[in-house]
């Protein structure tokens, strides 16, 4: 430890400091309207650029899903390679039953199901 250099003995120089992050699910609750006439529970928070809400992540890393989030917290972690899926088709709908769980076949299928274009749209290569 340098002299004067304001660092706590036995700290990590990086350790984070202030209050402690509230849990996923408090700020995810926080941020969503309940009781639309459909039953979705519907994110008011910020949207990616593909329509889906988002939060910071539990290790708040990098933002994640929303309804990833919601999964997360009603029933623990999502496996390796699997999607969280919208039975409501409305994706800022976060109501844990009107979510499921599937691989990317099952993902891919849902989509054509409900008449959406798979895959990110292209830009023009003129």
């Amino acid at each position: 430890m340098v002299k004067g250099s304001g660092a706590v003995p036995g700290s990590h120089p990086r350790q984070r400091t202030g209050p402690k992050p509230r849990p996923l699910g408090d700020r995810l609750w926080a941020r969503v309207a309940f009781g639309r006439g459909d039953g979705c529970w519907e994110w008011t928070g910020s949207f990616g650029s593909r329509g889906y809400g988002q939060i910071s992540g539990p290790i708040r890393s990098h933002p994640i899903g929303t309804h990833r989030a919601s999964w997360i917290v009603t029933h623990g972690p999502i496996p390796d390679n699997i999607f969280v899926l919208h039975r409501c088709d409305n994706r800022a709908c976060v109501r844990p039953d009107h979510l499921f769980l599937g691989n990317a076949a099952e993902n891919t299928t849902d989509a054509l199901s409900k008449g959406r274009p798979i895959g990110r749209p292209r830009k023009d290569r003129t």
